[in-house]
């Protein structure tokens, strides 16, 4: 059993990739549960609400998430709020359980203690969370677990430094899907997208919410590079796409796509992206080799994910619209600082993380029911 959450895509993107993982090494049941959604729907629809009105306000400074994020960054298990908190889902999740018999849940939302819900109702289940972001928030330590899975070495020191044995924590990086790992044909993809290939790429992932309100201003300037064309992905935000389409109509170099199942393939053949700074869209980007651009990272785990990043010489990030597009023409008309981010991005790559994590969880399961026999 995967528990996940909707607010954003990652937590499910990364149960997604932990299910196809889990087929391909011969498990004939993987049960996905978006936990709140299923206990709470009201609630987990306001939740919602409330989460993506506060990432498209936080660029006028009111922003609740940002705020409660920092504030909560480094609470204990004795704050006040961890009860109320960690005990939405609990009933739905205990039913699930007692009904269900799985061998095995894994979180990739800290929800609550699964482990003590387990023992509630008396179900020796070995328990795991898989952390989507470069940064730690102490909530995803609350919960007892048998193992949890991040994305670095750093991250896992400082878990450890916060009382995590550290026999508990593995360094697997963030499980992204299969299809990131296989090798792309460059060519076919161009003509697939109508790419000239003597230009270099930009991908514009604009899409997420839509609140990217500079996109029609970063994507003329990106444009107007010489040498470089743009490929923008409006996702499921029929009403940006719409936009854009009327105000960017007839550029050449900009090329307008809607939802795109195949990320992958734009990835393969991108120089660099413009992108939000989620976990999964950075491992993404990590394991492409392809050097993301981030501006104005949303106050939280994204702003945290931008900073270790940068610190690392593997993204760029910028607060300021004419420095932004200073530093992606610096780095677009620039091969050696281009080689040399790719070379950072490379150190980060993890080696197939959703095979090390599956590969560890059947593991466990098979040692714990050889000591129960």
């Amino acid at each position: 059993m995967i528990l996940t959450a909707s607010y954003g895509e990652g937590h499910n993107q990364a149960a997604g990739a932990l299910r196809q993982q889990f087929v391909r090494q011969g498990v004939r049941s993987v049960q996905v549960l978006d936990l709140l959604a299923e206990a709470h729907p009201f609630l987990n629809s306001a939740i919602k609400y409330v989460y993506l009105k506060s990432s498209m306000l936080s660029t006028t400074g009111l922003d609740y998430y940002g705020w409660s994020y920092y504030a909560t960054r480094n609470m204990t298990s004795e704050n006040r709020l961890i009860k109320p908190v960690f005990s939405l889902g609990a009933r739905k999740l205990k039913e699930l359980i007692s009904t269900e018999r799985p061998d095995a849940i894994i979180s990739t939302f800290p929800h609550l203690d699964v482990s003590e819900i387990c023992r509630y109702v008396g179900a020796v289940v070995p328990t795991f969370t898989v952390l989507t972001d470069f940064a730690l928030h102490n909530r995803w330590i609350l919960s007892k677990n048998d193992k949890f899975y991040v994305a670095t070495d750093e991250l896992r020191d400082k878990m450890i430094e916060q009382g995590i044995p550290a026999d508990q924590v593995k360094t697997s990086g963030i499980p992204i899907r299969h299809s990131f790992y296989e090798t792309q044909n460059l060519e076919e993809i161009r003509r697939k997208y109508d790419l000239n290939p003597n230009m270099r790429t930009t991908l514009v992932l604009a899409g997420a919410y839509g609140v990217m309100q500079f996109t029609e201003r970063i994507v003329r300037k990106l444009a107007a590079i010489p040498g470089n064309q743009v490929v923008v992905v409006c996702g499921k935000n029929e009403r940006l796409k719409t936009n854009l389409t009327a105000s960017l109509q007839g550029e050449p170099r900009i090329k307008l796509l809607g939802y795109v199942e195949n990320m992958h393939e734009l990835m393969a053949v991108a120089d660099c992206a413009v992108t939000k700074a989620g976990g999964i869209t950075l491992s993404e980007a990590i394991q492409m080799n392809m050097p993301p651009l981030i501006f104005k990272p949303f106050p939280g785990q994204e702003r945290e994910n931008a900073k270790y990043l940068a610190g690392k010489g593997a993204a760029i990030v910028s607060n300021d619209f004419e420095r932004f597009t200073l530093q992606a023409t610096a780095l677009l008309s620039d091969p050696e600082q281009m080689r040399r981010m790719k070379q950072r991005l490379a150190e980060l790559a993890s080696d197939r993380a959703s095979e090390c994590i599956v590969t560890d969880v059947l593991h466990t399961i098979r040692s714990k029911m050889t000591l129960q026999h």
